[in-house]
């Protein structure tokens, strides 16, 4: 084909966001990032698909986001389905109303009489849904497997970016697997080898492969993530000096920073507990440790109890929260090392980010950390807490050790890019 190519991008993990801040995670940021990159690309004319029910979440979005607001809207959908969208929406934001019982009863008529509109128009919409399609060529999703609607339109080609493999490999916290009622179950079920994928790293390839053999492996190409041009390092010390404040971090103290979802795979109660015995080892009393990040509720009270039983060292623990992205490179380049002994990475982009801050970091040495890191970092062992004590007592007991990984931090994450990965895409699609 030509070397022009129309490609519908899925932007369902963007629309997810308006109702949780948790949903601005890694695999956000990187379909942000792929999105514009692909949409900058003069070969490449893009145009955004959502799921039907999140349409107003899009919308929404739309209002205030430049590069979402001026890229066109896939012309498949019906007045009716905003309409179902948005009242959908507002039943949503009704749970904790009074009365809201009724109200919400009230509103299925409505959605009942349009969804029943969409049923007599149909055909008509089939026809026009038909004729829109065959103007596009390629399809692209950063994280859900396609929808019906375009998989039932065999001339455009599916591409499909895969992050991991942590619902197989971590199920108690997945207990949706177990009946296939979860987007990943869904996933794994919909990929074949008439598809192309995009993986985060040659361990998220492997994991692909071993769990679906019949698999091609040709069919998986690696396009590692890189971090915002947003990362650097900090050096105003007017804005250091404000993000303190805004995160209650004391002006004249050290921190050991970490940045995640706060969920029990990122082995947060081992971090703590390491932190405790060092500070106890170090008699240290101005070293505090900030754990930045959004929260699954369910984990947040485990991890609050740990912290309350470490009596000597609990107040210099900082629960922020989720943190704005433009605190981020004066939390990274102000802090004294990041840790990231995480049990598992599809990639890891928090060590990658704070490494293009110029910040040392220590991370496990699993999945695919290492190849994130490489000799840029102190790797250790995520189930011995020993490891972690060590790694700690290196970097503050050698100011020399600390300098040296500054700089290899630096020139380590220069070697990824966000142009250099769009590169693979972009000639994968427009060469097949």
């Amino acid at each position: 084909m030509s070397a022009q190519c129309n490609l519908i991008f899925d932007v369902d993990v963007l629309a997810d966001s308006v109702d949780e801040l948790s949903a601005r995670s890694g695999i956000y940021f990187t379909a942000r990032c792929i999105l514009e990159q692909l949409a900058s690309r003069p070969g490449i004319n893009v145009c955004l698909y959502c799921s039907p029910e999140r349409l107003y979440n899009l919308s929404f979005l739309r209002r205030s986001d430049r590069m979402l607001a001026r890229l066109p809207l896939l012309k498949i959908y019906a007045p009716s389905d905003f309409a179902v969208a948005a009242l959908k929406q507002y039943m949503k934001k009704l749970k904790h109303r009074p009365h809201r019982k009724i109200l919400r009863r009230f509103l299925k008529i409505p959605a009942f009489l349009i969804s029943g509109l969409n049923l007599a128009i149909r055909p008509l919409l089939s026809f026009f849904r038909s004729k829109e399609l065959r103007k596009w060529h390629a399809y692209f999703s950063p994280m859900h497997p396609a929808p019906k609607i375009i998989c039932k339109a065999a001339h455009i080609r599916r591409y499909l970016f895969l992050h991991d493999t942590i619902p197989l490999l971590f199920p108690e916290f997945y207990p949706q697997m177990k009946n296939g009622n979860c987007w990943f179950a869904k996933l794994l079920s919909a990929m074949n080898n008439t598809q192309h994928y995009f993986a985060n790293s040659l361990n998220t390839k492997r994991d692909f492969l071993y769990a679906l053999p019949g698999l091609q492996e040709d069919r998986i190409s690696i396009v590692p993530l890189a971090a915002s041009k947003k990362f650097f390092p900090c050096r105003d010390q007017n804005k250091l000096s404000d993000i303190r404040r805004k995160y209650n971090i004391p002006e004249n103290a050290s921190y050991i920073f970490s940045l995640c979802t706060l969920e029990p795979r990122k082995n947060l109660i081992f971090a703590v507990k390491a932190f405790a015995e060092f500070t106890a080892l170090r008699q240290t009393e101005n070293l505090y440790f900030v754990l930045g990040g959004a929260s699954w509720k369910t984990f947040v009270p485990f991890l609050q109890r740990e912290i309350k039983n470490l009596k000597d060292c609990k107040q210099f623990i900082i629960l922020t929260g989720y943190v704005d992205d433009d605190d981020l490179a004066a939390l990274y380049s102000d802090a004294f090392c990041f840790v990231y002994p995480s049990l598992y990475e599809g990639f890891g982009l928090p060590p990658l980010e704070a490494m293009q801050c110029g910040c040392p970091v220590i991370a496990s040495d699993t999945s695919s950390l290492p190849e994130v890191i490489g000799n840029a970092g102190i790797m250790i062992d995520p189930r011995n807490e020993k490891s972690l004590v060590k790694a700690f007592t290196d970097l503050f007991d050698n100011p020399q050790l600390r300098q040296r990984l500054v700089q290899q931090s630096l020139r380590r994450a220069r070697q990824f890019s966000w142009k250099t990965s769009a590169d693979i895409i972009v000639r994968k699609i427009i060469n097949d």
